[in-house]
């Protein structure tokens, strides 16, 4: 993909998102109840919303699990962990997304016709959302759990298009290379994959990159490695999980990744320094929790 080309597309989209479509009403979608099919965590705000057309997806939508239609007009606020499900066969639509990450932005567009992908382009820039973008969000989050929220909710999604345009319209990644977008790519596959069995070798198959690049990338515009990186992202969600949840270690062992349960209290006592039962314990006792 030429990058320039995608960043010009991807900066047009935006411009009509935020002049040519009348926002109208902002939908937020919640991390519970659970669908009971798979699905892709993602453990970062974000947007979705469609320029022209229609499609529909099965979100957690105040307490519920319902299927929703959005059209232009209409946009998806994803609260942390929120998650959709497609509706198939897709229909006619022209789509943006913008996934917030604390290191980038991404920016994807795709046009579906007939229930096929035409065209897609995706973008990373250089640096996470400005401050005022991060602000924004926090406000969308406090707003969530309002009853009385749609025109507030409507003028900070408004705020949020166009402050993710400036950024995107200045951002230094303008003339990046393939290579630190390549590496944006792979950092975006495992935020979104993290918590099932995955290693370099399979993320390197289905994203069609040569596992030694894959390293080189880490090496090159990282202080982790491939490895410390990926870990880190299954144990800071352990962690979530162990505070937050009643999930057993087996079902927290599952949700992370890990094969083995007993591999699992090993790789998570050599990172916290306790076992994840300790963890449990003493963060619900810093909660004025009772277990």
């Amino acid at each position: 993909m030429d990058f320039k080309i995608a960043r010009t597309k991807l900066i047009e989209y935006l411009n009509s998102a935020i002049n040519d479509v009348e926002l109208r009403k902002v939908i937020f979608a919640y991390d519970k109840p659970l669908p009971e099919e798979p699905f892709n965590k993602h453990s970062h705000f974000r947007l979705s919303m469609v320029l022209s057309g229609s499609d529909r997806m099965i979100i957690s939508k105040d307490g519920k699990i319902e299927q929703i239609e959005i059209n232009p007009g209409r946009v998806v606020f994803f609260l942390y962990n929120g998650w959709a499900l497609p509706v198939f066969p897709p229909r006619a639509a022209t789509h943006l997304s913008l996934v917030f990450y604390e290191d980038f932005m991404r920016v994807v567009s795709s046009i579906v016709k007939d229930g096929e992908l035409i065209v897609k382009y995706w973008y990373h820039t250089d640096r996470s959302i400005c401050r005022l973008g991060i602000h924004v969000i926090q406000a969308l989050n406090s707003l969530a759990g309002k009853t009385d929220r749609e025109e507030r909710s409507l003028l900070l999604i408004k705020t949020l298009l166009i402050t993710a345009l400036e950024d995107l319209e200045n951002d230094r990644a303008g003339e990046s290379s393939k290579a630190r977008q390549t590496y944006h790519l792979i950092k975006d596959y495992l935020y979104t994959n993290y918590h099932i069995a995955i290693n370099r070798e399979s993320v390197a198959k289905d994203l069609k990159i040569n596992e030694s690049y894959i390293s080189k990338l880490f090496k090159a515009y990282s202080n982790e490695s491939f490895n410390a990186f990926l870990k880190r992202l299954r144990m800071e969600h352990a962690a979530r999980l162990l505070t937050d949840s009643r999930s057993t270690i087996d079902e927290i062992t599952f949700n992370c990744g890990f094969g083995s349960t007993t591999y699992f209290i090993k790789a998570f006592k050599a990172f916290y320094g306790v076992s994840p039962g300790r963890f449990r314990k003493a963060t619900a006792a810093a909660n004025g929790n009772i277990l």
